[in-house]
């Protein structure tokens, strides 16, 4: 039998080993229906990485979701699939994707900002020697995650029919009870799905243009 100190002991542990694993994470969309499709086809170019480096590390005892190790693909090429898929399965355009003949339009992106990350904050590292006190619940764990992004369309000749934004940002605090650290994938989606859901309601209220 252990004992309760040892138990204690093994329970910070393996809260902390657990910070520093790496997660596995797939950029992903839930937008629902849209109320309206554009019939237009619409040829979409791989999305233009432009995030900082920093945003693919991860922090000393955490992990970062667009890391190389927790991606299967390029934040780009992975961006621009999830956008085709959403496209496709809510009806925004008529068609959308990468291998569209004769499109009408052409749609570009760019990733300002596209970044999840967890691990332990400073009140983490300050009580880190007496880790069992974070069975007290103290808020030793933080996230923060955001996405920026800009997408442009334009007619085949080069004409353009417009530019739309979207950003949207995450940050909250957990204890060892409720770990950020597998969470970060599903509160980057959502920012993710919040940010395209500005994106889509620009297109469609611009859909005359098509």
């Amino acid at each position: 039998m252990m004992r309760p100190f040892s138990l204690v002991l093994a329970l910070a542990l393996a809260v902390s080993l657990s910070a520093c694993t790496a997660i596995s994470y797939k950029p992903a969309l839930s937008l629902g229906p849209s109320p309206v499709k554009i019939p237009a086809k619409i040829r979409v170019e791989t999305f233009v990485d432009r995030s900082p480096s920093e945003d693919k590390t991860k922090r000393a005892g955490g992990s970062s979701a667009t890391e190389p190790d927790s991606m299967a693909g390029d934040l780009g090429t992975e961006v621009t699939n999830a956008v085709i898929a959403d496209f496709l399965a809510n009806g925004v355009f008529a068609e959308v994707g990468r291998h569209v003949e004769r499109p009408n339009a052409v749609m570009t992106g760019e990733i300002k900002r596209f970044y999840g990350r967890a691990g332990l904050n400073a009140a983490g590292w300050i009580t880190l020697p007496i880790s069992p006190i974070w069975l007290l619940g103290i808020p030793m764990q933080s996230s923060e995650g955001g996405v920026d992004l800009e997408i442009s369309i334009r007619r085949p000749d080069g004409t353009p029919l417009g530019t739309y934004s979207g950003r949207s940002q995450f940050s909250d605090w957990y204890t060892m009870y409720n770990q950020s650290v597998w969470g970060v994938g599903t509160a980057l989606n959502k920012a993710f799905t919040d940010a395209m859901q500005q994106i889509r309601e620009r297109i469609l209220a611009g859909k005359d243009r098509f």
